[in-house]
């Protein structure tokens, strides 16, 4: 196993972790390599009764950063994909991510779209390191924000580990 394959469970935390997730409305997982700012200020407008699950990008789950309504059958929902395929196996599948853009195929964001999770997708709410602006976000009074001063839930430090060659295409593809 590798550090990322590991990741390829993060899905079943909910479950896995039930007992520990008791009195607790929402729960979530987040990479290691984040700076969070002010989660008081924001989060609240995100966790609302109208969803599900939150992710910070368009077209695919986030999965630096993602947060799950604790209830039984969104807990489960990772049980409606081919997860047993998935975790028996020790590579990496990208499968807590993904939704086609680095892995084509099924992953957890396709299973929960097709469970009809409802999905905030909280744009504009965090930064991230690019092959141009690396490390350009500002913590300042408690809050994180990005290189155009604009005020982000958290910034993900993710260049020098981020799979991109020169030209743009992704590394995990060939």
């Amino acid at each position: 196993l590798t550090a990322n394959s590991m990741c390829d469970c993060r899905p079943t935390f909910g479950e896995l972790f039930a007992d520990k997730l008791t009195g607790h409305p929402w729960w979530g997982w987040c990479d290691l390599d984040i700076m969070f700012g002010d989660l008081d200020s924001i989060l609240p407008e995100l966790l609302t009764d109208e969803f599900d699950l939150v992710t910070f990008k368009r077209v695919y789950l986030s999965s630096c950063f993602v947060l799950l309504r604790n209830d039984p059958f969104v807990n489960r929902v990772y049980r409606l994909g081919n997860v047993h395929k998935i975790l028996d196996d020790d590579r990496y599948h990208c499968w807590d991510e993904s939704g086609y853009t680095h892995y084509p195929g099924e992953n957890f964001f396709n299973v929960a779209r097709m469970a009809r999770l409802r999905i905030n997708y909280a744009l504009e709410m965090y930064s991230y390191d690019s092959a141009q602006y690396q490390f350009q976000a500002t913590l300042k009074d408690g809050k994180v924000f990005d290189r155009d001063g604009r005020h982000v839930l958290f910034h993900h430090f993710m260049t020098d580990k981020w799979p991109v060659k020169p030209d743009g295409r992704s590394r995990w593809l060939a």
